[in-house]
């Protein structure tokens, strides 16, 4: 019999940014959302908003990523940061 790996919260379930108010919105598997302004990261500053809407999660809800530039943020460090807003 093989048990597959628990892992603590937090972790995103969805991600998706807003181009209206240029949030990047976390939706987390323990619920509740996190979100944090784009630029806000330096590792966004030179993405456009085709770009941040590309962002997706990774299967196990760590990290938040955009697969053709290689950029990903660690959801809980996220959390961890200033300037977050969650519900």
């Amino acid at each position: 019999m093989s048990t597959f790996p628990t892992f603590p919260e937090p972790r995103a379930a969805a991600v998706r940014y807003d181009v209206t108010s240029g949030l990047i919105s976390i939706k987390l598997k323990g619920g509740g959302t996190f979100a944090f302004a784009a630029s806000d990261r330096s590792e966004l500053a030179s993405f456009n908003d085709a770009m941040l809407a590309s962002v997706t999660t990774d299967h196990i809800g760590f990290y938040i990523h955009w697969p053709t530039t290689h950029v990903s943020l660690y959801v809980p460090a996220l959390l961890l940061s200033a300037g977050g807003r969650s519900s």
